[in-house]
């Protein structure tokens, strides 16, 4: 077991990110239940389900390795998906492993003696890394296929309990 995986998995939560989707899915339905509920339960879900959440990939095949110091190396490695999802991350363990989060990239620096003990370094944090972003991606999957079900149960809560219009003050 390498030694980053157990701070990131007892640390790394989706569920923030789950929650703000389902949040979203509350006000719109309580924003325009008026034209929601003439719909047929199927419609609304079609209308709200299906929140894309991008889930992160590192571009390993395009890390760039460079000496910046005497002894210090900086790997730059490209990645795509929802930035957001870095808060997820338990960002202070990449500062333990010397590293930052930049927009598209990730930057983790290495002490090293050489290029190739600068790069085999490097490899097993991205491992570690990888592997929580494995887990991430899993979850969303998990996530997207439940969506639906999950939104048709905040439909069954409005059709048992419509809320209440919104009361604008001051006018």
């Amino acid at each position: 077991m390498n030694d980053y995986q157990m701070p990131l998995f007892d640390r790394y939560d989706m569920s923030v990110e789950f929650e703000r989707c389902m949040i979203r899915t509350r006000q719109c339905l309580h924003q325009g239940w008026r034209d929601f509920c003439k719909f047929t339960d199927d419609e609304i879900v079609d209308k709200l389900a299906g929140q894309e959440i991008c889930p992160l990939e590192l571009l390993e095949d395009q890390a760039e390795l460079e000496r910046v110091g005497e002894g210090l190396f900086e790997v730059a490695i490209p990645y795509r998906g929802d930035d957001e999802l870095w808060h997820l991350y338990p960002v202070d363990v990449i500062w333990g492993m010397l590293g930052e989060v930049f927009r598209g990239e990730l930057l983790l620096r290495v002490l090293a003696g050489s290029d190739d003990e600068a790069q085999g370094i490097a490899q097993e944090r991205l491992r570690g890394i990888s592997e929580v972003i494995a887990q991430q991606t899993r979850r969303i999957e998990v996530f997207e296929k439940a969506e639906p079900l999950l939104v048709r149960a905040e439909i069954i809560k409005f059709r048992r309990a419509p809320p209440e219009p919104y009361i604008v003050l001051g006018q």
